[in-house]
């Protein structure tokens, strides 16, 4: 492979292997099973798809930015984290189109009934999610809005929502394959 398109903020999103089990645990529990149970595999074989649509559909316990079923950087089939194998040179050879879309995060907050009535202390507070000092989620409250004047509050998360989870992490994939490419570069000798 010479070429990929990353999309939305690819390789900064993961799960330890003990968030993959708690969330494991809650699905199967959904769907009626047992992680430990002897016929486990031929009883996920049996159940229909909609089984598993419905079971996922509700927020897992443990997620990364709302997210439960990511990779699992378990050391065996996820070595290591992706963005550190990139930084490390693991795709030096190899041209990305890295991009994320506008409003990404959109899509996640529709589903939020929260969001329609949601006002400036709301705001707030999860802006203080993100930024646990008052100074920083304040002058960001104001930066966001500066750039977006005469938005509701519910825009103006759903903008620090998507830089949070798409485009700073999109950001981050680019500077690492850029590491990765200079120290391909270094460690690949000049032909003579």
């Amino acid at each position: 492979v010479r070429r990929a398109v990353l999309q939305s903020g690819a390789c900064s999103h993961t799960v330890s292997p003990q968030m993959a089990a708690e969330n494991t645990a809650v699905l199967l529990g959904r769907l009626g099973l047992s992680p430990d149970q002897a016929d486990l595999f031929d009883s996920l074989r049996e159940l229909p798809t909609a089984a598993f649509l419905n079971a996922q559909a509700a927020f897992l316990p443990a997620s990364v930015d709302g997210m439960g079923l990511l990779p699992v950087v378990d050391g065996i089939t996820l070595a290591v984290n992706p963005l550190e194998a990139v930084a490390h040179g693991s795709v030096a050879g190899m041209d990305l189109l890295i991009g994320t879309n506008a409003d990404e995060a959109r899509t996640f907050t529709l589903g939020d009934p929260l969001l329609s009535v949601m006002g400036e202390k709301d705001l707030e507070e999860r802006a203080a999610q993100i930024w646990r000092d008052p100074a920083d989620w304040r002058r960001a409250i104001d930066v966001y809005r500066r750039s977006r004047p005469g938005e509701a509050p519910r825009d103006i998360w759903t903008a620090m929502s998507t830089d949070k989870i798409f485009r700073i992490p999109a950001i981050r994939l680019a500077e690492a394959q850029a590491v990765g490419r200079l120290r391909g570069a270094i460690s690949t000798p000049a032909a003579g």
